[in-house]
């Protein structure tokens, strides 16, 4: 699994899909949202809103999650 290149942390999907589409789409390496946001100096919540909205109107960066049973 691939880890942020600042912290260490295991990166998920929203943190993949997140860095290729705000940032650069050929990257190989990645920031968390956490990271990411102290880079773009904005509020981590924002930048998961507009993960959820890019969600619903069907980003192929950002697939639906699966609902746990």
């Amino acid at each position: 699994m691939a880890r942020c290149t600042r912290c260490g942390r295991e990166l998920d999907s929203d943190d993949i899909g997140a860095y290729l589409k705000f940032c650069d789409r050929n990257a190989t390496s990645y920031l968390c949202i956490g990271c990411f946001c102290q880079d773009l100096q904005c509020p981590e919540s924002y930048l998961r809103e507009r993960i959820e909205f890019l969600r619903r109107h069907g980003c192929a960066l950002f697939p639906k999650k699966q609902s746990s049973q």
